[in-house]
């Protein structure tokens, strides 16, 4: 009786034994399964931390290319500006017949001085408009998506397809005026698929009104306006973005254009 007993005994340790392995392996592999899960969705995780990695570092170089070309933009500038200021001194001394009047022996008589004085006296400067004397036009389109552009960014439209005298830089998006006059802008721009934006028409740095693109609502949008300008030699006019991280179509599909109306001349006014 007691042999039975205890190899009844025996055989309940071994049942209850199996039973507790059993169990430690199921909740061993629910463990394992919830650790791939896991280690999956990190991976998901660091894959789309460095795609946008990559996205960062082109947005970087792409700024700083762009940087670089405004640099140079500005220095030629300066140096036309530095031209210019020193070109009327350069004029009057090379000009022969300015310096046969400043070199004349002859002593104007005190009647014919009192005249001249009078006359310069009742010379006003003026300005008038005159047909245009010097033609500018120019048309561009952007080729790309522009994507991702930050507040205040520039739009460059690069597909340059009209640039009569050359007052337009596709490298950096700026029209700067070439003489004084009256000029008219016109730009559209359309929206990627379900995606808002607002722009504006830019003089320097002075914001001069909003557009705006509703994509979002239809899928798609666009948005156009036209500007009439009287601008002094020298003025620089703009698209630009307003919005955080926004995007617009290329493809041709958004443009910038514009042109010189009219030219102002200064001449005095003549009195008899």
């Amino acid at each position: 009786m007691e042999l039975v007993c205890r190899q009844t005994f025996a055989v309940l340790i071994l049942l209850c034994g199996g039973t507790f392995a059993f169990e430690d392996t199921s909740n061993l592999l629910h463990r394992l399964e919830v650790t791939e899960k896991l280690v999956h969705a990190l991976s998901d995780r660091v894959d789309l931390l460095e795609s946008r990695e990559i996205v960062h570092i082109q947005r970087i170089s792409d700024l700083e290319s762009r940087d670089q070309v405004q640099q140079k933009t500005i220095e030629k500038l300066r140096q036309q500006l530095q031209k210019q200021q020193q070109y009327p001194m350069e004029s009057t001394e090379n000009d022969p017949h300015q310096q046969q009047q400043y070199n004349t022996s002859s002593v104007p008589s005190q009647e014919h001085s009192l005249e001249t004085k009078q006359h310069t006296e009742r010379s006003v400067p003026r300005i008038r408009q005159a047909a245009v004397e010097t033609p500018v036009a120019f048309f561009a389109s952007r080729t790309s998506h522009f994507s991702h552009a930050g507040v205040d960014q520039v739009l460059i439209f690069d597909n340059v397809e009209t640039n009569v005298g050359n007052a337009y830089n596709q490298h950096i998006g700026m029209f700067t005026a070439p003489v004084d006059g009256i000029y008219v802008f016109s730009t559209t721009l359309m929206s990627l698929y379900h995606v808002n934006a607002h722009a504006s028409f830019y003089r320097n740095s002075t914001k001069l009104n909003t557009m705006y693109v509703s994509g979002n609502e239809g899928g798609y949008d666009t948005t156009s306006a036209t500007i009439t300008l009287s601008l002094t030699k020298g003025e620089v006019i703009s698209v630009r973005n307003n919005d955080n991280d926004a995007s617009y179509f290329g493809s041709k599909y958004s443009s910038f254009t514009g042109f010189l109306l009219s030219e102002y001349s200064t001449t005095p006014a003549v009195v008899g």
